[in-house]
């Protein structure tokens, strides 16, 4: 029962193996088809039985499950049997009457057995069962060419995925550009701006001293000034608020050695201006408030 299990198993598998080399119809093929190209014997010795089942692939000759006898030659009635790994193995299924004879010749024993060609049952079995098989190749088939199918939409995804991630990329790499200009740009404009501050800045100097040296060749020319005429001009100043402002606001902006000489000539500390006023003059001259200012150009004026 083991060895005919072995048989029918091999002979599904060989039905099996013809389904799927065929392509994807509705109809199954003919019996006389799927069983061409396969011969199959079952073996009788010392009450065991063997299936041999021959599968012929292009020219040559196979037997189904076992690669041992590898080497197998057709003969006008029957088979020859050789192994490539084995010289010294050799074996023959001859026709004998209305049946077959198996003999296998090894170096250590001869093994015989009475063999029945079994054709009508191997197309009993494909019969019966082909059309099941070819329908599950076919649907095999189909599933393969979904697969397939999925295959291609992927790689169709793939590459659009690709194509996203390149545009990406490039815009990535164009924004990148950009800021990389627009540092360039303002790296430029604070250069620019450095230089214009600086050229603002020795000018707004150079002005400074300028109305500095202005104040004190006015302060000297008052302080040598000792006829009527240089006391004329200082009545008027005394008399002039709008002037006592004008010489006020300059020395507010010359150096601060131009200050320390009004405070030194108009001795500005024994005045009474209020607490911290006369070192504002000095030293913060923007943060006078209006009443030290009014003091101050009271006390010189006046």
């Amino acid at each position: 029962m083991r060895q005919f299990r072995l048989w029918f198993c091999s002979l599904l598998l060989l039905i099996a193996n013809a389904a799927n080399s065929q392509t994807s119809e509705s109809t199954t093929p003919d019996v006389e088809e799927l069983t061409d190209g396969i011969r199959a014997f079952i073996c009788k010795a010392d009450g065991n039985e063997m299936p041999l089942i021959f599968v012929k692939e292009n020219s040559n000759w196979k037997i189904a499950n076992t690669d041992e006898l590898d080497l197998i030659s057709e003969l006008d009635d029957g088979f020859m049997l050789r192994a490539s790994n084995s010289p010294d193995l050799l074996g023959f299924l001859k026709e004998d009457s209305s049946n077959f004879k198996y003999q296998l010749l090894t170096s250590h024993r001869l093994y015989e057995a009475e063999c029945n060609e079994r054709n009508d049952f191997l197309e009993l079995v494909v019969e019966v069962i082909s059309p099941k098989v070819f329908e599950n190749a076919n649907n095999l088939v189909e599933k393969i060419d979904a697969l397939e199918q999925d295959k291609k939409n992927l790689i169709t995804r793939v590459s659009e995925e690709k194509n996203l991630t390149e545009k990406a990329a490039n815009e990535l790499a164009e924004i990148k550009k950009t800021l990389n200009e627009a540092r360039e740009t303002n790296r430029k404009n604070f250069i620019r701006f450095n230089r214009d501050k600086e050229n603002l800045v020795a000018k707004y100097e150079s002005e400074l001293s300028l109305q500095s040296e202005k104040l004190l060749l006015l302060n000297s020319r008052l302080t040598k000034a000792g006829n009527d005429a240089g006391k004329l001009l200082f009545n008027i100043l005394n008399t002039d608020r709008k002037a006592q402002e004008e010489i006020f606001n300059i020395s507010l902006n010359a150096d601060n050695k131009v200050r320390e000489q009004l405070v030194e000539k108009f001795d500005l500390y024994n005045a009474n201006l209020g607490p911290y006023c006369v070192n504002r003059f000095l030293f913060k001259p923007t943060e006078l408030n209006e009443e030290c200012r009014t003091g101050i150009i009271q006390h010189i004026f006046n």
